[in-house]
């Protein structure tokens, strides 16, 4: 009988004791996946700073290579000449003030092969231009040609103009035509 008491005191122990195990290893368990949830998270969002620095990086390196070398913007102007549907005339290439007399000299012939005139716009963004004919209307500025870039990369990223780049939609109103042909 004693035997049987003590089977049964054992059985009743083991059993209370493996139930506290199990209860344990479930919650260890549960504290483990939210650790690696936790984790992937953090990861996740690393990634993302990582990321969002990169184009941070990209964009003041633009900045600074157009500040530095105004005529790395000559090779997308002559792009944006030549992407003009056939028979464009009386096209206005709009920039911004500071890159206008630089383009006039360098791509004379090119502008004129092309019917276009220089005008400058002191809302246009430095560094970039817009065509503008009665068949096209082709935007060329850091802004739209970062937007594309991103599109291409499925994300959102707005080029970040600061605050003497920002633009004002209502060109017309404040476009200074002076010196232009």
């Amino acid at each position: 009988a004693l035997k049987l008491v003590r089977q049964a005191a054992y059985d009743t122990g083991y059993g209370e004791g493996k139930a506290l195990v199990e209860a344990h290893l479930a919650r260890l368990a549960q504290i483990t996946a939210n650790a690696q949830s936790a984790l992937a998270t953090m990861e996740a969002d690393i990634a993302e700073q990582l990321i969002v620095l990169a184009f941070d990086i990209a964009k003041q390196v633009i900045r600074t290579e157009l500040s530095l070398n105004r005529e790395s913007m000559l090779p997308m102007v002559q792009e944006v000449l030549r992407s003009a549907p056939e028979g464009t005339t009386s096209g206005e290439i709009i920039m911004h003030p500071d890159d206008v007399e630089l383009v006039r000299s360098q791509l004379d012939e090119e502008l004129r092969l092309g019917g276009c005139r220089v005008v400058a716009d002191r809302t246009a963004q430095p560094g970039g231009c817009r065509l503008v004919s009665r068949t096209c209307d082709i935007d060329a500025s850091l802004s739209s040609r970062w937007r594309k870039v991103m599109h291409s990369l499925a994300r959102d990223d707005a080029w970040a103009e600061r605050r003497d780049d920002k633009r004002d939609d209502k060109r017309d109103d404040k476009r200074d035509e002076s010196g232009s042909r």
